[in-house]
């Protein structure tokens, strides 16, 4: 990773603050990082607080001075993208994230299904009248129509004297 420089900085003698203008520090130092200074001397970045002030240690040792050339260098052995990425995904998601971990950890799917207060027939309400509901239990059975509404299984097999067959709710056969 390239080192950061952009915009400039103020520092004051014996502060861990350092202000910058024009800066975006956020995404672009870590905890960790090396700071150098205006005055040429190297301090350890240790806390990022926004776009624009980080805080170094030691305090800065030279002469108070604004408008002044910086540098931010990646020192540490993690791949600083990923973090970046991962630190991104975590702020965006992790609210909700943290709200699916009722259930995520939930034994199985019926135990899922209570600690979301779904029940057992949450999905055939949400349908209501809109259509009919299958399941693994109703897909292969006797097909049958009520008034030309499929109110069977989806597919019909068997065999008689003439053959096999496939029978389907809307009434094709082969």
């Amino acid at each position: 990773m390239a080192w950061y420089s952009t915009g400039t900085v103020a520092v004051t003698a014996n502060s861990p603050t350092v202000t910058g203008t024009g800066t975006q520090f956020s995404s672009n130092a870590r905890v960790g990082d090396a700071f150098r200074g205006p005055d040429g001397r190297w301090y350890e970045v240790t806390n990022v607080a926004s776009s624009t002030v980080i805080s170094i240690k030691p305090n800065y040792q030279g002469s108070t001075a604004s408008g002044q050339a910086y540098a931010v260098a990646p020192i540490l052995g993690y791949d600083k993208d990923l973090s970046d990425r991962f630190n991104l995904i975590a702020n965006q998601w992790g609210a909700t994230l943290a709200g699916i971990k009722p259930w995520a950890l939930s034994a199985n799917a019926a135990a899922a299904r209570g600690d979301l207060g779904l029940g057992s027939a949450a999905v055939r309400e949400a349908l209501g009248s809109s259509g009919a509901l299958y399941s693994r239990d109703s897909i292969l059975g006797a097909v049958s129509q009520s008034s030309g509404v499929p109110t069977g299984a989806v597919i019909d097999r068997g065999s008689n004297a003439n053959g096999e067959y496939v029978r389907f709710a809307d009434g094709t056969q082969i």
